[in-house]
Protein backbone atom coordinates (compact mmCIF):
# COMPACT_ATOMS: atom_id res chain seq x y z
CA UNK A 1 0.00 0.00 0.00
CA UNK A 2 1.44 3.35 -1.09
CA UNK A 3 1.72 6.41 1.18
CA UNK A 4 1.68 10.13 0.47
CA UNK A 5 2.04 12.09 3.69
CA UNK A 6 2.01 15.89 3.65
CA UNK A 7 2.60 17.84 6.85
CA UNK A 8 5.13 19.51 9.10
CA UNK A 9 8.49 17.84 9.57
CA UNK A 10 8.69 16.74 13.22
CA UNK A 11 11.83 15.41 14.90
CA UNK A 12 11.45 12.71 17.55
CA UNK A 13 12.03 13.95 21.07
CA UNK A 14 15.17 12.63 22.71
CA UNK A 15 16.37 10.81 19.60
CA UNK A 16 18.90 11.73 16.93
CA UNK A 17 17.43 12.19 13.49
CA UNK A 18 19.90 9.70 11.99
CA UNK A 19 21.46 6.65 13.59
CA UNK A 20 24.71 5.18 12.27
CA UNK A 21 26.42 1.96 13.19
CA UNK A 22 27.74 -1.42 12.06
CA UNK A 23 25.31 -4.20 11.26
CA UNK A 24 25.84 -7.88 12.27
CA UNK A 25 27.58 -8.51 8.93
CA UNK A 26 30.15 -5.80 9.61
CA UNK A 27 28.68 -3.29 7.17
CA UNK A 28 28.06 0.38 8.00
CA UNK A 29 24.37 1.28 8.13
CA UNK A 30 22.22 4.38 8.45
CA UNK A 31 18.71 4.68 9.82
CA UNK A 32 16.44 7.73 9.85
CA UNK A 33 13.06 8.26 11.51
CA UNK A 34 10.92 11.38 11.85
CA UNK A 35 7.31 12.47 12.06
CA UNK A 36 4.99 14.08 9.54
CA UNK A 37 2.43 16.15 11.47
CA UNK A 38 -0.91 16.78 9.73
CA UNK A 39 -3.23 18.61 12.10
CA UNK A 40 -3.80 16.41 15.14
CA UNK A 41 -2.46 13.31 13.36
CA UNK A 42 1.19 12.34 13.16
CA UNK A 43 2.80 9.45 11.28
CA UNK A 44 6.39 8.35 11.80
CA UNK A 45 8.28 7.48 8.63
CA UNK A 46 11.59 5.66 8.45
CA UNK A 47 14.33 4.31 6.19
CA UNK A 48 17.19 1.90 6.80
CA UNK A 49 20.06 1.04 4.47
CA UNK A 50 23.52 -0.47 4.64
CA UNK A 51 26.52 0.84 2.74
CA UNK A 52 27.00 -2.49 0.98
CA UNK A 53 26.49 -2.15 -2.73
CA UNK A 54 26.23 1.66 -2.76
CA UNK A 55 28.53 1.81 -5.77
CA UNK A 56 26.57 -0.81 -7.67
CA UNK A 57 23.30 -0.20 -9.40
CA UNK A 58 21.40 -2.37 -11.84
CA UNK A 59 19.75 -0.80 -14.86
CA UNK A 60 16.30 -1.66 -13.49
CA UNK A 61 16.86 -0.29 -9.97
CA UNK A 62 14.67 2.60 -8.88
CA UNK A 63 16.20 5.86 -7.74
CA UNK A 64 15.43 7.86 -4.61
CA UNK A 65 14.44 11.49 -5.12
CA UNK A 66 14.58 14.48 -2.77
CA UNK A 67 13.59 18.05 -3.53
CA UNK A 68 14.06 20.15 -0.40
CA UNK A 69 16.60 22.73 -1.58
CA UNK A 70 16.78 21.68 -5.20
CA UNK A 71 16.11 18.34 -6.86
CA UNK A 72 18.58 15.57 -6.02
CA UNK A 73 18.55 11.96 -7.17
CA UNK A 74 20.25 9.11 -5.33
CA UNK A 75 21.16 5.67 -6.64
CA UNK A 76 20.94 4.19 -3.14
CA UNK A 77 19.09 4.94 0.08
CA UNK A 78 22.23 4.99 2.22
CA UNK A 79 23.28 8.26 0.56
CA UNK A 80 19.72 9.59 0.60
CA UNK A 81 19.51 9.11 4.38
CA UNK A 82 22.76 11.03 4.87
CA UNK A 83 21.41 13.92 2.81
CA UNK A 84 18.05 13.97 4.63
CA UNK A 85 19.77 14.12 8.03
CA UNK A 86 21.42 17.38 6.95
CA UNK A 87 18.60 18.90 4.89
CA UNK A 88 15.47 18.18 6.99
CA UNK A 89 16.13 20.19 10.18
CA UNK A 90 14.59 23.63 9.83
CA UNK A 91 12.25 22.66 7.01
CA UNK A 92 8.50 23.26 7.20
CA UNK A 93 5.85 21.30 5.33
CA UNK A 94 7.12 18.30 3.42
CA UNK A 95 5.69 15.50 1.29
CA UNK A 96 6.88 11.94 1.88
CA UNK A 97 6.03 9.12 -0.52
CA UNK A 98 6.74 5.45 0.04
CA UNK A 99 4.86 2.39 1.23
CA UNK A 100 3.25 0.80 4.27
CA UNK A 101 4.91 -2.40 5.47
CA UNK A 102 3.25 -4.16 8.40
CA UNK A 103 5.52 -6.20 10.67
CA UNK A 104 4.90 -8.54 13.56
CA UNK A 105 7.17 -8.93 16.57
CA UNK A 106 6.88 -9.15 20.32
CA UNK A 107 3.30 -10.36 20.01
CA UNK A 108 2.14 -7.18 18.25
CA UNK A 109 1.57 -5.81 14.77
CA UNK A 110 3.34 -2.57 13.83
CA UNK A 111 2.80 -0.23 10.89
CA UNK A 112 6.09 0.80 9.29
CA UNK A 113 5.87 3.72 6.85
CA UNK A 114 8.92 3.37 4.63
CA UNK A 115 10.41 6.40 2.87
CA UNK A 116 10.96 6.49 -0.88
CA UNK A 117 10.98 10.17 -1.90
CA UNK A 118 10.86 13.45 0.06
CA UNK A 119 9.82 16.86 -1.31
CA UNK A 120 9.20 20.34 -0.02
CA UNK A 121 5.42 20.86 -0.03
CA UNK A 122 3.88 23.43 -2.37
CA UNK A 123 0.67 25.42 -1.91
CA UNK A 124 -1.11 22.82 -4.04
CA UNK A 125 -0.23 19.99 -1.65
CA UNK A 126 -2.98 19.32 0.89
CA UNK A 127 -1.93 18.68 4.48
CA UNK A 128 -3.06 15.11 5.08
CA UNK A 129 -1.85 11.55 5.65
CA UNK A 130 -3.01 9.57 2.64
CA UNK A 131 -2.62 5.93 1.67
CA UNK A 132 -3.72 4.24 -1.54
CA UNK A 133 -4.08 0.60 -2.46
CA UNK A 134 -6.21 -2.48 -2.61
CA UNK A 135 -8.29 -3.87 0.23
CA UNK A 136 -9.44 -7.50 0.27
CA UNK A 137 -12.62 -8.63 2.00
CA UNK A 138 -15.58 -11.03 1.91
CA UNK A 139 -19.11 -11.04 3.33
CA UNK A 140 -17.89 -11.88 6.82
CA UNK A 141 -15.56 -8.85 6.78
CA UNK A 142 -18.38 -6.30 6.77
CA UNK A 143 -19.66 -5.13 10.15
CA UNK A 144 -22.70 -2.92 9.55
CA UNK A 145 -24.24 -3.37 13.02
CA UNK A 146 -23.94 0.38 13.70
CA UNK A 147 -24.29 1.62 10.13
CA UNK A 148 -27.99 2.39 10.07
CA UNK A 149 -27.93 4.16 13.42
CA UNK A 150 -24.50 5.84 13.46
CA UNK A 151 -23.38 5.82 9.83
CA UNK A 152 -20.26 3.82 10.77
CA UNK A 153 -19.36 0.73 8.74
CA UNK A 154 -16.37 -1.42 9.67
CA UNK A 155 -14.44 -3.56 7.19
CA UNK A 156 -12.31 -6.21 8.88
CA UNK A 157 -10.33 -6.98 5.76
CA UNK A 158 -6.79 -7.58 4.55
CA UNK A 159 -4.00 -5.97 2.58
CA UNK A 160 -1.56 -7.89 0.42
CA UNK A 161 2.17 -7.60 1.06
CA UNK A 162 5.46 -9.50 1.06
CA UNK A 163 6.25 -10.99 4.48
CA UNK A 164 9.11 -13.41 3.81
CA UNK A 165 10.27 -16.00 1.29
CA UNK A 166 7.63 -18.44 2.48
CA UNK A 167 4.88 -15.79 2.26
CA UNK A 168 5.65 -13.61 -0.79
CA UNK A 169 1.98 -12.66 -1.23
CA UNK A 170 0.58 -12.67 2.28
CA UNK A 171 -2.75 -11.24 3.35
CA UNK A 172 -2.34 -9.23 6.54
CA UNK A 173 -5.38 -8.26 8.60
CA UNK A 174 -6.37 -4.60 8.67
CA UNK A 175 -9.52 -2.82 9.84
CA UNK A 176 -10.95 0.00 7.73
CA UNK A 177 -13.77 2.42 8.60
CA UNK A 178 -16.34 4.06 6.36
CA UNK A 179 -17.75 7.07 8.19
CA UNK A 180 -20.90 8.67 6.77
CA UNK A 181 -22.18 10.04 10.08
CA UNK A 182 -22.16 13.66 8.94
CA UNK A 183 -23.85 13.04 5.62
CA UNK A 184 -27.59 13.51 5.11
CA UNK A 185 -29.25 10.78 3.04
CA UNK A 186 -32.14 13.14 2.25
CA UNK A 187 -29.65 15.35 0.40
CA UNK A 188 -29.31 13.95 -3.16
CA UNK A 189 -25.64 14.93 -3.42
CA UNK A 190 -24.81 13.30 -0.07
CA UNK A 191 -26.81 10.19 -0.95
CA UNK A 192 -24.94 9.85 -4.23
CA UNK A 193 -21.59 10.06 -2.38
CA UNK A 194 -22.71 7.37 0.09
CA UNK A 195 -23.99 5.01 -2.60
CA UNK A 196 -20.80 5.45 -4.63
CA UNK A 197 -18.72 4.28 -1.67
CA UNK A 198 -21.13 1.49 -0.72
CA UNK A 199 -20.86 0.10 -4.26
CA UNK A 200 -17.12 -0.45 -3.83
CA UNK A 201 -17.72 -2.29 -0.54
CA UNK A 202 -20.30 -4.71 -1.92
CA UNK A 203 -18.88 -8.25 -1.52
CA UNK A 204 -18.94 -10.49 -4.58
CA UNK A 205 -21.01 -13.55 -3.54
CA UNK A 206 -18.69 -16.13 -5.11
CA UNK A 207 -15.80 -15.51 -2.72
CA UNK A 208 -13.34 -12.72 -1.94
CA UNK A 209 -13.52 -9.17 -3.25
CA UNK A 210 -10.87 -6.53 -3.94
CA UNK A 211 -11.36 -2.80 -4.40
CA UNK A 212 -8.88 0.06 -4.47
CA UNK A 213 -9.19 3.09 -2.18
CA UNK A 214 -7.67 6.35 -1.09
CA UNK A 215 -7.44 6.05 2.70
CA UNK A 216 -7.12 8.83 5.24
CA UNK A 217 -4.89 7.94 8.17
CA UNK A 218 -5.80 9.22 11.64
CA UNK A 219 -3.02 8.67 14.16
CA UNK A 220 -3.22 10.41 17.52
CA UNK A 221 -2.05 10.00 21.06
CA UNK A 222 -4.65 8.47 23.37
CA UNK A 223 -4.42 8.15 27.13
CA UNK A 224 -3.57 4.64 28.30
CA UNK A 225 -6.44 3.00 30.18
CA UNK A 226 -5.88 2.63 33.94
CA UNK A 227 -7.67 -0.12 35.85
CA UNK A 228 -7.11 -2.53 38.75
CA UNK A 229 -4.79 -4.70 36.65
CA UNK A 230 -2.27 -1.82 36.54
CA UNK A 231 -1.95 -1.62 40.36
CA UNK A 232 1.15 -2.78 42.24
CA UNK A 233 0.56 -5.30 45.07
CA UNK A 234 0.72 -2.49 47.65
CA UNK A 235 -1.64 -0.28 45.65
CA UNK A 236 -4.06 -3.19 45.31
CA UNK A 237 -4.08 -3.59 49.12
CA UNK A 238 -4.85 0.13 49.51
CA UNK A 239 -7.63 -0.12 46.92
CA UNK A 240 -9.22 -3.30 48.29
CA UNK A 241 -9.11 -1.98 51.86
CA UNK A 242 -11.08 1.09 50.80
CA UNK A 243 -8.31 3.47 51.83
CA UNK A 244 -7.95 4.77 48.30
CA UNK A 245 -10.08 4.87 45.15
CA UNK A 246 -8.78 3.96 41.72
CA UNK A 247 -8.65 7.66 40.81
CA UNK A 248 -6.44 8.30 43.86
CA UNK A 249 -3.92 5.79 42.59
CA UNK A 250 -3.66 6.99 39.01
CA UNK A 251 -0.12 8.03 38.12
CA UNK A 252 0.55 11.77 37.98
CA UNK A 253 2.28 11.42 34.62
CA UNK A 254 -0.22 9.85 32.26
CA UNK A 255 0.99 7.30 29.74
CA UNK A 256 -0.26 7.24 26.20
CA UNK A 257 -0.43 5.10 23.09
CA UNK A 258 -0.67 5.93 19.42
CA UNK A 259 -4.23 5.19 18.33
CA UNK A 260 -4.55 4.51 14.61
CA UNK A 261 -7.53 4.41 12.31
CA UNK A 262 -7.72 3.95 8.54
CA UNK A 263 -10.72 5.84 7.18
CA UNK A 264 -11.96 4.96 3.70
CA UNK A 265 -11.90 8.28 1.83
CA UNK A 266 -12.96 7.43 -1.72
CA UNK A 267 -12.63 4.55 -4.20
CA UNK A 268 -10.00 4.68 -6.92
CA UNK A 269 -11.95 4.33 -10.17
CA UNK A 270 -9.48 3.33 -12.85
CA UNK A 271 -7.82 0.33 -14.50
CA UNK A 272 -9.53 -2.88 -13.40
CA UNK A 273 -11.81 -1.03 -10.95
CA UNK A 274 -13.64 1.20 -13.46
CA UNK A 275 -16.89 -0.75 -12.97
CA UNK A 276 -16.53 -1.53 -9.30
CA UNK A 277 -14.81 -4.08 -7.07
CA UNK A 278 -13.32 -7.20 -8.67
CA UNK A 279 -13.22 -10.89 -7.83
CA UNK A 280 -10.03 -11.74 -5.90
CA UNK A 281 -10.43 -15.51 -5.45
CA UNK A 282 -12.45 -18.26 -3.83
CA UNK A 283 -11.95 -19.57 -0.30
CA UNK A 284 -9.66 -22.38 -1.45
CA UNK A 285 -7.27 -19.90 -3.10
CA UNK A 286 -7.43 -17.05 -0.58
CA UNK A 287 -7.49 -18.67 2.85
CA UNK A 288 -3.95 -20.17 2.51
CA UNK A 289 -2.68 -16.64 1.78
CA UNK A 290 -3.90 -15.28 5.14
CA UNK A 291 -0.85 -14.74 7.33
CA UNK A 292 -1.02 -16.20 10.83
CA UNK A 293 1.96 -15.02 12.89
CA UNK A 294 3.61 -17.28 15.42
CA UNK A 295 2.35 -16.01 18.76
CA UNK A 296 5.05 -14.89 21.18
CA UNK A 297 4.79 -13.43 24.70
CA UNK A 298 4.06 -9.70 24.85
CA UNK A 299 7.13 -7.51 25.15
CA UNK A 300 7.31 -3.90 26.39
CA UNK A 301 5.92 -1.47 23.84
CA UNK A 302 8.63 0.54 22.11
CA UNK A 303 8.57 4.30 21.72
CA UNK A 304 5.61 5.22 19.58
CA UNK A 305 3.53 2.41 21.00
CA UNK A 306 1.31 -0.21 19.51
CA UNK A 307 -1.20 0.71 16.88
CA UNK A 308 -4.71 0.41 18.31
CA UNK A 309 -7.95 0.94 16.41
CA UNK A 310 -10.24 3.58 17.92
CA UNK A 311 -13.38 5.14 16.53
CA UNK A 312 -12.96 8.65 15.15
CA UNK A 313 -16.17 10.26 13.88
CA UNK A 314 -14.40 13.00 11.95
CA UNK A 315 -16.14 13.61 8.64
CA UNK A 316 -14.28 12.47 5.53
CA UNK A 317 -16.21 14.21 2.79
Amino acid sequence: MQIQFCGEFTALKGKPLMEEGIDPNGRPYRKIQFGVQAGYSCAFVEAYASAAGTDKRSASARRYVCDLDGRRTFDNQYDQIGYLAEALPGTGRIVVTGKLKKSYHGGRWYDNYQIRNVYAATEADKTRLLLAGGIIFNRDSIDDSHYEQDGILMVNGYIEQYMDKEHPRALVSQTFVLNTSRLDRSNPEHLSAIQFREHYLEPIPAGWTKSSWEISLRRRREELPFDVSKLTPVQRMAFESGEHTLDDLKPTKKGSIWATQMLLFRPIVKDEYVSGPVFYGDDAAVEPMIYHPILTPNLPVKAGGQDVDVLDTEDLF
